[in-house]
């Protein structure tokens, strides 16, 4: 990420994802085993319990990290929306409240995770990717 804080495009975003990051891990947090990959699509209807959570890549840190993947999950289907700002702040506080994780947690995470893959797929030269996270990056 630290390449593109000079970019026109993605230094701002790149800066704000980065001081959000600082500011999430400075403080003492709570640890648990995440999900990783957690989304939409890795949610199935289960016969032991009512959900089944498949295909993790388990790692340790907040839940509010985690979740993060989920609140940006069809970014695609967010950013063609003409309310998909309005909508992706409301996917923050709803998921955030239903979940009783704090929102500025979420929403900072969302915005590290987001511009983090954003800035991925510069890299690897797969600019429509790279354009629709950091333009959902940006209406955090």
């Amino acid at each position: 990420m630290e390449p593109y804080r000079a970019d026109p495009g993605a230094g701002a975003l790149t800066a704000a994802a980065l001081a959000a990051r600082e500011e999430l891990t400075s403080g003492e947090t709570e640890t648990l085993l995440l999900h990783g990959a957690f989304r939409q699509g890795k949610v199935l209807a289960g016969d032991r319990a009512p959900w089944l959570a498949v295909g993790p890549e388990p790692l340790v840190g907040e839940r509010a990290y985690d979740l993060a993947r989920l609140v940006r999950d069809r970014v695609e289907d967010l950013v063609a929306a003409s309310a998909g700002a309005s909508a992706a702040r409301r996917r923050v506080n709803k998921l955030a409240d239903s979940l009783e994780v704090d929102r500025e947690r979420l929403r900072g995470w969302t915005l590290f995770r987001a511009v983090e893959s954003g800035t991925r797929a510069l890299t690897a030269g797969r600019r429509q990717d790279a354009e629709l996270l950091l333009e959902f990056a940006s209406w955090l």
